[in-house]
């Protein structure tokens, strides 16, 4: 088999047409004096003593309101005898086929004719120009 197109112009791109540029590093990491003094200002008496000193009776009682409730133990063996099938089984064996009524399918998006589609191009051919 020949070789695909792409691969044939990745083989012959010639390199010279390339331009040199210098690489320039945007994002500097920090020098061993910066993460020290970072180091410093964490662990610095101030945020503990903040954190030491805060007055818990600030704080402002919440009810907390469970809207995504657990199912209790009936929901679960309820749902365990659904999912063996014994419910919709007995279901589908119980069913009267009588009840069902007779229907009739009505298409109602119809495909367009032949002439349909050539009037259609030629009323785009017509707004072109």
């Amino acid at each position: 088999m020949g070789d695909n197109p792409v691969k044939q112009e990745v083989k012959n791109f010639n390199v010279k047409t390339l331009r040199k540029i210098e690489t320039e590093e945007k994002n500097i990491l920090p020098t061993q004096t910066e993460i020290q003094a970072e180091k410093k200002m964490v662990n610095e008496e101030p945020c503990r003593k903040e954190v030491e000193d805060f007055d818990v009776k600030k704080l402002r009682r919440t009810k907390t309101e469970e809207k995504n409730k657990l199912p209790t133990s009936v929901d679960i063996e309820t749902e365990k005898t659904i999912i063996k099938g014994e419910t919709c089984r007995k279901e589908v064996a119980d069913f009267d086929v009588k009840k069902l009524r007779k229907t009739t399918t009505e298409e109602k998006n119809k495909l367009p004719t032949p002439k349909d589609i050539q009037d259609e191009k030629k009323m785009m051919k017509g707004g072109r120009k």
